[in-house]
């Protein structure tokens, strides 16, 4: 007998399976593959989506706060600022609407008055849309292109001193936060414009 070649017993039904083996490693490769892509998509999408909601819900604040003196302590008790949706795609219910007040050394959740619009002055502690230039009948609802006044009573320990840095934050659910920093002046009179 002769000299015979390792390859002799390597038949095509061999060859067959191997190829088979190959073939279904790489269908359970490119299946993982295409599902981490599509997954990436639709976080991606969703991420969009989430984009899209909260700038359709753009909500500026004006320019001007005014504060007003409390006859008694000196200090500015009631701070009043505007909202305004200029570019909203949607309208806004301010009822969703979360307000905190900070300065240098404290932070306070400011609630929302009961009911939320009201014309006169909120209580102590509380904030509240005190005029909406969609009238009345806007209520809580902040339109596109209008603009709602509000007005937030600080409690006594949070009192705006002269010299004061401040800051309100206003939380649109859903939607973005808006921040008003302001520094209060030296001295004040009856109404403090910042």
């Amino acid at each position: 007998m002769g000299n015979k070649d390792e390859n002799s017993g390597f038949t095509g039904l061999e060859a067959a399976l191997i190829l088979i083996a190959f073939v279904v490693v790489a269908s359970v490769f490119s299946y993982v593959i295409l599902n981490a892509g599509f997954f990436a998509v639709q976080k991606s999408q969703q991420v969009i989506y989430s984009a899209v909601e909260q700038s359709s819900s753009v909500v500026i604040a004006g320019d001007t706060v005014k504060g007003l003196k409390n006859s008694t302590t000196g200090k500015i008790d009631r701070i009043i600022f505007s909202l305004s949706a200029p570019y909203a795609l949607l309208d806004v219910n301010l009822n969703s609407t979360s307000v905190s007040f900070m300065t240098d050394s404290l932070l306070k959740k400011i609630d929302k008055a009961s009911p939320l619009y009201n014309s006169s002055e909120p209580s102590p502690g509380t904030w509240s849309i005190i005029s909406n230039t969609g009238g009345p009948s806007s209520g809580t609802v902040l339109s596109t292109g209008k603009s709602a006044s509000l007005m937030i009573n600080l409690p006594p320990d949070a009192q705006i001193s002269p010299g004061d840095n401040f800051r309100v934050n206003v939380l649109l659910t859903p939607g973005p936060s808006v921040a008003i920093d302001k520094k209060a002046p030296a001295g004040f009179d009856d109404t403090v414009v910042m």
